[in-house]
Formats: C-alpha cells, structure tokens, sequence
C-alpha cells in the first residue's frame, strides 16, 4: 500500500521514517522495492512479531492486552453509535506519548482518536489497527536482504513498548546495509511527537549524507 502511494504521487525514489509498528512497515518497504527506498529511519519499533523471545527483552505483551479488546470489537451487525472505550483512549495517549507531552497536545490526541474511532468504520478501523499489531510477522531474517541505510532511533528511559533491548540486537541483523546507525534518546514511545528535533537532526543527517545515491 505504501508503495503504491508513492505511485500516485508521481513519487520515484524516497526516504522512509516509519515509528513503532511504522518501523516495521518501513523496512517492508525496501524489501518490496529496495530500487526506491533510499534510507530508513526507524523510530521505537521492532523487527519480530510480538513473540515470547521480545517479551523476555522487555517488550509489551498486546496479546494479553489488546487480545480480549480485539474480540469485543468484532460486530456482524452496524455499529454506527460506536464510540472508542474511554480506558482504551487513556491508554493508547498513556503508552505512546508516556507523559512527554503537554496536558493541552495530550487532548486534543483524545479528542483525535475520539473523532477517527467513531461509528461503524472507525469500530472497523481500529480493529484492524490492532490485528496488525498482534498478527504482524517477523522480518528478523528477511532485513539482511536491504542494503540502503538503516538510522533507528529509541527511548533512553525504557520505551514503554519494545524496550532498550530489542533494538541492540535488531540493528545488528541488517547485514548488508551500507550504513546502521542506533541511538537513544529521551521522550516517549511516538518519537516523532515527544522529541521531534532529535528526530529531524537524525533524518537530516541521513537525507543529505544519502541523498545523492
């Protein structure tokens, strides 16, 4: 789908960033079509599926959280007066912006995921959001096969999803990268939001190091 993005936009070649299961995705993409991506930055994430090995290193357990969540979502008939569980809302800001935001950007994130997740498509919506989550595979093994850049950035302070662990060990398997570079840094599990400019700094420096290729 991203990929076919890109097609429409006329887009030829790109830089990929790509935060938690984003991450993932973006290193999907230049599998898909290594000719056209010409740099990752991954931002929180993690190349396994949710597996008991990434538990042990410190990463969330969504099965056990998200899995009844998943089940109740499910609906054979219309839902249009389905509104996001309040708990759920809390959580999903809690977990991903872990209190390095403003009280003021905190809300309107509510009132964001209050608006998407509304009705018959937004129930349909985050249902898939969250299979994707449980039901993603690995790309541990496949990721040696990329040979663009690879920048991953992480929590210093405990990312409250995939740790400080996992991404020691997961830069490692992009062995044909031409570059990997991981560094940590302080904020939440959405980097891009909680500490945008460490952010920009490091995808700055991989556009005009890279750039030209």
């Amino acid at each position: 789908m991203a990929i076919q993005v890109l097609d429409a936009l006329g887009i030829k070649k790109a830089f990929a960033l790509g935060t938690s299961q984003g991450g993932w995705i973006v290193a999907r993409m230049a599998l898909v079509a290594p000719e056209r991506i010409q740099g990752l930055l991954i931002l929180g994430s993690s190349l396994d599926y949710e597996s008991a090995a990434s538990r042990e290193k410190g990463c969330w357990d969504p099965a056990t959280m998200l899995g009844p969540v998943v089940d109740s979502l499910f609906s054979k008939e219309p839902t249009p007066d389905f509104l996001i569980d309040d708990g759920l809302r809390e959580s999903v800001v809690n977990i991903g912006f872990s209190g390095a935001i403003t009280p003021e950007a905190a809300d309107f994130w509510k009132a964001t995921l209050n608006k998407v997740y509304s009705g018959d498509k937004g129930r349909k919506k985050l249902r898939g959001a969250f299979l994707n989550l449980l039901e993603r595979d690995g790309l541990l093994r496949r990721v040696q096969d990329i040979k663009c850049p690879v920048y991953w950035i992480q929590v210093s302070n405990q990312d409250p999803v995939y740790g400080v662990e996992v991404p020691k060990d997961h830069i490692k398997a992009f062995t044909s990268s031409v570059e990997t570079d991981l560094s940590f840094t302080d904020g939440g599990h959405y980097l891009n939001a909680t500490t945008p400019k460490d952010v920009d700094a490091k995808l700055l420096q991989l556009i005009n190091k890279y750039s030209a290729l």
